[in-house]
């Protein structure tokens, strides 16, 4: 099933944004972004407009946009399947530019998971599915502790998410 089909029998996710995030954070104006989560094969879709201030190439969007677009996607994939993460390596095949008027869809996923690697991919398509680009990444699992003490969080976050999701996180030991 397409991307956009899976996008249109979901509902869109209220992940309680954190307000501070340049990609779905509530300052961003380049682009919007809508989440959605397949529960039953772990999918995460992730839908993206584009403004005219996303342009790298004339009315085409940047490759710094889909660069950042596709990190949340596949980090958003390891999350809101109880892993908690960071970036650690994230590779792109570009395959066709984007206009800057296409909605495109990235279905995200992950792959595997190796003690605290965990391997993740994505693809970027349009309605029609034509591939745009690709996606490979690495990110560590963290502990959520780490995370909270990052700052910018409410006390109660991860309990919110968790609860809205219907996910528990793993968690890791940490070595002191």
């Amino acid at each position: 099933m397409s991307a956009k089909d899976e996008v249109a029998k979901l509902k869109p996710l209220n992940i309680l944004l954190y307000p501070h995030s340049f990609v779905s954070g509530e300052h961003q104006k380049s682009f919007k972004v809508i989440y959605y989560l397949n529960k039953e094969t772990k999918h995460f879709y992730t839908q993206a407009t584009f403004t005219d201030a996303a342009q790298g190439p004339p009315k085409h969007v940047h490759g710094g946009v889909t660069a950042a677009i596709f990190d949340e996607a596949l980090g958003g994939a390891a999350w809101f399947n109880g892993y908690p993460v960071l970036t650690a390596q994230l590779n792109l095949t570009f395959k066709v530019p984007i206009n800057i008027k296409t909605k495109i869809f990235v279905d995200s996923w992950i792959d595997s998971i190796e003690r605290k690697k965990i391997y993740l991919k994505g693809v970027m398509v349009d309605s029609d599915d034509i591939i745009y680009a690709e996606a490979t990444g690495i990110y560590l699992f963290q502990d959520i502790e780490i995370f909270k003490k990052m700052g910018n969080l409410s006390d109660d976050y991860f309990n919110k998410v968790k609860n809205y999701i219907g996910i528990n996180f793993h968690s890791i030991k940490v070595n002191k």
